[in-house]
């Protein structure tokens, strides 16, 4: 079951009133997990550390102001923005609007430690891979990227080859000098970003001499999508 109760939030920069929602349990019958560490839940999203002022619509850090009333009179105001409702989903621009507000926030200083700046930079490298999610993994992905190359000559418009932004990798570089990997989760996370950048043996490297991995199943497949030097988000 999924229960949750209401707290107060005040912006400290207009001090309008609004309230967000504190999960206190929930139950996530299907999840997906995926090579850069996002996890999807089927109906459940947790993780928005990152709140948007439904007035003078200044971006808040979450921890720091959530009130600790929880039996404060909510009504009549207004539930706090996040950055998902900012745009449209559907925009022609929307992508590109997404990554402008985060990186405004990496310009203007929100991001004032290591810790609040490694969070932005992984929602932008998830946000990024989004658009990648819904394709088919492993052996699947592999046949059908050679098929369309050897039918490419039928009348059909050959689509380019993806040319990753050079904002991606700025990106994921920097994560990459923030990130401190300890356990072996965590290094299994370092060696997907080298795999997304296409230094497939040092990601190998890693992949390989990982022991404590739980899902078995998503590190063999990491192991062979660098093996077939497959840059791209995959899941199982």
């Amino acid at each position: 079951m999924t229960t949750f109760i209401t707290v107060p939030v005040e912006c400290p920069h207009c001090s309008n009133q609004m309230y967000d929602f504190e999960l206190t349990s929930y139950f996530a019958p299907r999840s997906r997990v995926y090579s850069d560490g996002k996890v999807e839940y089927s109906n459940l999203k947790i993780d928005q550390e990152i709140l948007i002022c439904t007035a003078c619509h200044k971006s808040l850090w979450r921890d720091e102001v959530v009130g600790d009333d929880r039996d404060v009179n909510l009504d009549g105001i207004a539930n706090v923005m996040t950055v998902d409702d900012l745009y449209f989903v559907y925009e022609e621009d929307y992508e590109k609007n997404v990554f402008a507000y985060y990186l405004n926030l990496l310009q203007n200083g929100f991001a004032n430690t290591h810790e609040k700046e490694m969070y932005i930079r992984m929602k932008m490298w998830h946000f990024y891979n989004d658009k990648y999610r819904a394709l088919s993994t492993g052996a699947s992905r592999f046949v059908k990227r050679n098929i369309k190359s050897v039918f490419s000559f039928i009348g059909k418009k050959v689509q380019k080859k993806e040319k990753r932004t050079g904002f991606f990798e700025t990106n994921l570089r920097r994560l990459m000098v923030l990130f401190q990997a300890e356990t072996d989760g965590e290094r299994m996370l370092l060696a997907e970003m080298h795999r997304e950048l296409k230094e497939f043996d040092e990601a190998l490297s890693i992949l390989e001499s990982l022991q404590g991995i739980e899902n078995q199943h998503l590190l063999r497949a990491m192991i062979l999508a660098a093996r077939r030097k497959e840059y791209q988000v995959i899941s199982v």
